[in-house]
């Protein structure tokens, strides 16, 4: 998919960089038949239980992920 591609990428250019790639739900039909607010806490999860996003990270979201990540960061 495209952000696994994004991902390959990052850790090529900046290998000492966390990269974190949060699946939202399970599989393109969730992201269809679940509510945004699903969405966003499947993602807030994701971000949350990971220690290295404590202190702040930068995002990339691609597709309909980059308007996960407005709601979330907005939140």
């Amino acid at each position: 998919n495209g952000v696994e591609h994004i991902q390959e990428w990052i850790n090529q250019v900046f290998p000492d960089i966390h990269v974190l790639n949060c699946e939202v739900g399970n599989g393109q039909f969730d992201s269809i038949f679940w509510s945004i607010h699903d969405q966003i806490e499947d993602l807030s999860i994701c971000i949350n239980n990971d220690i290295q996003m404590k202190n702040g990270f930068v995002a990339v979201g691609y597709s309909q992920g980059g308007y996960l990540l407005r709601h979330y960061i907005q939140l």
